[in-house]
């Protein structure tokens, strides 16, 4: 009865889920065209409540590219 014991307690630690860590956090962009336009304020505010975050996405860079809609 101690043999089966022993054996269901090491294959419980065995299959124990393990949690595992991202090992490069590589920034993600987004990029809007040009400044200044209300229909771009949806990024600043998800950043800024850290909604990138709750989807997994800690590093979040907001790009502002030069030029028209077209160089998106």
């Amino acid at each position: 009865m101690k043999r089966l014991s022993t054996i269901a307690l090491i294959w419980g630690a065995l299959l124990a889920p393990i949690p595992l860590q991202a090992q490069i956090n590589r920034p993600s962009y987004v990029s809007r065209p040009g400044p200044g336009n209300v229909q771009h304020l949806a990024y600043i505010v998800a950043r800024e409540k850290k909604f990138y975050d709750a989807m997994g996405l800690a590093n979040v860079s907001i790009v502002v590219l030069r030029g028209n809609a077209m160089n998106v």
